[in-house]
């Protein structure tokens, strides 16, 4: 919501436009010569006609620079979610460490400076994105790309490589801690019986109360 140009009393919805760049690459896009820069924002001699705090202050207020709140908001959802999984597996990794690091004796102690070295090395996870994951079980990317070939990706290939466990992540035992992955869906609820199934229209509980009892809520 912005105040309107017109009547600052009246506020209007409009969409919110983000900027990848700070408002000072932005000043230096603006005085770099045409056609990058725009001449008219200098004068005859080549001097300056408008500061970066200018520029700031003439900014539309539904134009934010792009933070991750921001990039987490939009995206494809399959890529959102292998982000998502990667991140509980790298929280899970370092919940592991710890358990390692916190028992006593000096086979202990080798064991988690062994696991240590293998999924936080130099304080830098073993896979950061999913992008890193998926080389465990796919070819080499191809020469001049990022990405590898086709029956990589649509897992056709059977020169794959298949995804090998580290052997303290493979011995697990019960009282160990699970990794949880978490997946969120949007799901209906009768404000009565609770949750419902996606596909239902309404409340199959409620229909079929009698037409003179009150009816309840639906959301």
């Amino acid at each position: 919501m912005i105040k309107k140009t017109t009547n600052a009393n009246e506020k209007i919805r409009v969409g919110k436009l983000l900027r990848n760049i700070s408002i000072q690459e932005l000043h230096n896009d603006l005085m770099a010569q045409p056609p990058l820069g725009l001449k008219e924002a200098l004068d005859q001699n080549g001097n300056c006609l408008i500061s970066d705090t200018s520029l700031n202050l003439l900014m539309p207020p539904n134009v934010k620079k792009m933070s991750n709140k921001y990039k987490m908001m939009c995206g494809c959802e399959i890529c959102i979610l292998v982000k998502g999984m990667q991140n509980d597996l790298n929280a899970y990794r370092l919940l592991l460490l710890r358990k390692f690091e916190n028992k006593n004796g000096k086979k202990a102690k080798i064991k988690a400076k062994a696991y240590k070295k293998y999924v936080y090395d130099n304080d830098e996870h073993l896979q950061n994105h999913p992008k890193k994951a998926l080389l465990c079980i796919q070819c080499p990317p191809i020469e001049g790309f990022n990405v590898p070939h086709m029956g990589c990706i649509i897992r056709t290939c059977e020169n794959c490589p298949k995804y090998k466990m580290n052997k303290y992540e493979q011995s697990f035992k019960k009282n160990d801690p699970e990794v949880a992955f978490h997946d969120f869906t949007v799901k209906k609820k009768c404000t009565v019986h609770g949750i419902l199934d996606s596909k239902s229209k309404e409340c199959l509980h409620c229909s079929t109360l009698h037409k003179r009892e009150k009816k309840v809520n639906f959301k």
